[in-house]
C-alpha cells in the first residue's frame, strides 16, 4: 500500500455566509473564493483533498497540523471572502454578508474518501448538473485533470487507490460512476 501521510488533522467544513442566500450566483465570486484559498495557504500550510462551491456554500476536506490550524484556515478565509463579497457586491447587497463555518474531525483514510466522493457528487444530487465531470466548481476536474485550481492536493487518494496513476484514475472514476448510479 503506498505511504501515506500520518499523524494529521483531517476535517470536513462547511462554509457559509450570514444574510445572503447565493453569495455565489456568480461565478466570478467562485472563482475569488479559489484565489483566496490559494492566497491562505501561502501563509499557512493545509491541504485539500476536495471542495465543491455551491451557489449557498462551500463544502472542503482540509488537512491541517491541528484543530487550532484548521480553525486559523477557515476563519482566515472566511473573513477575506466576505471583505471581498462585501466591498465589491454593490446594488447586490442589502446587508454585509459575514462568514461562518461548521467543521468535524474525519477519522480514518477510508473515511476522508468517502467524504471527498460526497462533496465530488453534490452537483449530481442538487441536480445542477447530470454529468459529473461538467460542473466546474468541484475538485473532481482536479483528480481527472481536466481543470487545475491549483488548490487540491490528489496525490494521497490517487496513491492510496495505486501507485500507477492511470489505474488509480480508471478506479477513481469507476468509483464516482457507481456513486453516481445510486443517486
Amino acid at each position: 500500500m503506498p505511504r501515506i501521510v500520518r499523524d494529521t488533522h483531517v476535517y470536513y467544513s462547511n462554509l457559509k455566509w450570514k444574510n445572503q442566500k447565493n453569495v455565489f450566483a456568480d461565478e466570478i465570486d467562485k472563482k475569488k473564493f479559489l484565489d483566496i484559498v490559494a492566497l491562505v495557504r501561502r501563509k499557512i500550510e493545509f491541504r485539500i483533498f476536495a471542495y465543491c462551491i455551491t451557489d449557498t456554500d462551500v463544502h472542503m476536506v482540509i488537512c491541517a497540523q491541528n484543530s487550532r490550524e484548521n480553525t486559523k484556515v477557515l476563519k482566515e478565509v472566511t473573513r477575506e471572502f466576505s471583505r471581498y463579497y462585501n466591498q465589491n457586491s454593490g446594488h447586490r447587497l442589502q446587508k454585509r454578508i459575514c462568514g461562518y463555518y461548521e467543521s468535524e474531525k474525519i477519522e480514518g483514510w477510508v473515511n476522508v474518501f468517502k467524504y471527498c466522493g460526497k462533496i465530488h457528487l453534490i452537483p449530481v444530487a442538487c441536480h445542477t448538473v447530470k454529468n459529473l465531470g461538467d460542473y466546474w466548481w468541484c475538485s473532481y476536474n482536479d483528480y481527472i485533470g481536466r481543470y487545475k485550481s491549483g488548490i487540491i492536493d490528489t496525490e494521497v487518494w490517487m496513491n492510496y487507490l495505486d501507485a500507477d496513476q492511470d489505474t488509480a484514475l480508471f478506479k477513481f472514476k469507476g468509483y464516482h460512476r457507481r456513486e453516481c448510479r445510486q443517486i
